[in-house]
């Protein structure tokens, strides 16, 4: 007997507009058995010996640790509209489409999905220090302008590593201070896709591998300094260098605004302009390197100068002694002027001048 439904999978018989079951996105194994549904149906067969695989539908079957309880599915009698779009359960009193439910949606494949729980954190990950990988260049093979372009053809990016570390007894005027290397461009672009313009204030445990036969490498903990990207494809970087890090080394934090819709000039249309977006801290040993710095807006006021005191310091970060907290100066707030609500007539100075 003909089953007159229509299957909510993506596809509608009759309607070229939708795409057909081979040309859905999904599990092979899945597609396979949509397909078959999909004949079934538009040929007037019954259904009940295609079934949707139990592996597809319950991924931690074999778990021994199934994790976290995150979502149980409605049986699918008590809403098989949720199935097959317009079935109601009056619709299941007729004996071929009550066959052709249970074929297809089984009692056992309603089970709940879990979720795993997520690592503990490592000790880098709570730093908020990053991983990358360089590779040393041969000075007689691989330094120069023409060889750079080579390199830059084959996916590196030729770069220094320079600066004194006083945790590994190098000082800046040795001569092994300074190395060549050359950065993969892959691991470059995804860092910076990641940080945009805050790529340079970040600090990573970079693993310097002395050739295609060492496995381990030197880790050193760097800063990227110095970036060089094409002058028209500015999403291709020329030329990366780093600078060794330890605790104790300035380092350059951008800084982000807090609460803006609590600032009665920035509601009305003012902005602010900054001339400092970057301040030059130095984080304790064992401190979470931040990402950024929070500036608190809350009542700024038109004309009003951002200077430190607003800018909020987290626990283990200071100052360097480099910047004058006296005299920083993050920007100034401009905009429309518009009178302060204790005049009570709400009117700006511009009508005032009008009306004198």
């Amino acid at each position: 007997a003909s089953i007159p439904l229509r299957l909510s999978l993506g596809f509608r018989h009759g309607r070229k507009s939708v795409p057909q079951p081979t040309q859905m996105k999904c599990h092979p194994f899945l597609r396979s058995r949509i397909t078959d549904i999909h004949n079934a149906v538009t040929s007037g067969a019954r259904a009940s010996s295609y079934r949707f695989s139990s592996k597809v539908a319950n991924r931690c079957d074999n778990q021994e640790d199934l994790g976290t309880l995150i979502f149980t599915p409605t049986p699918a009698v008590d809403n098989p509209g949720e199935r097959v779009q317009g079935l109601t359960a009056k619709d299941l009193e007729n004996p071929d489409i009550a066959a052709f439910f249970a074929a297809n949606f089984p009692p056992e494949a309603e089970k709940p999905f879990y979720r795993k729980e997520s690592k503990p954190k490592g000790k880098l990950e709570l730093l908020n220090i990053r991983q990358m990988h360089c590779y040393r260049r041969d000075f007689d093979k691989e330094e120069g302008s023409k060889r750079s372009r080579q390199l830059r053809d084959a996916g590196f990016i030729p770069g220094v590593l320079y600066g004194h570390d006083p945790n590994l007894g190098i000082n800046l005027y040795d001569a092994d201070s300074r190395i060549l290397i050359k950065t993969p461009d892959s691991v470059i672009r995804g860092e910076r896709d990641r940080y945009h313009h805050h790529f340079e204030s970040r600090v990573y445990d970079l693993t310097l591998f002395d050739g295609p036969e060492d496995e381990e490498g030197t880790k050193h903990r760097v800063m990227p300094r110095d970036l060089s990207v094409h002058p028209v494809k500015h999403n291709k970087p020329y030329c990366l260098n780093f600078l060794r890090y330890w605790p104790g080394r300035p380092i350059r934090i951008p800084i982000a605004y807090i609460n803006e819709e609590e600032s009665p000039a920035l509601k009305r249309g003012g902005f602010i302009v900054p001339v400092n977006r970057y301040l030059e801290c130095v984080v304790e040993d064992g401190v979470p390197i931040p990402e950024k710095l929070d500036l608190e807006c809350a009542g700024i006021k038109h004309k009003e100068v951002l200077r430190m005191e607003r800018i909020v310091l987290p626990d283990g970060v200071k100052v360097s002694d480099n910047v004058d907290p006296e005299k920083f100066l993050y920007g100034t707030v401009y905009g429309k002027y518009m009178a302060d609500d204790e005049s009570g007539d709400g009117k700006s100075g511009a009508d005032e001048d009008e009306e004198d």
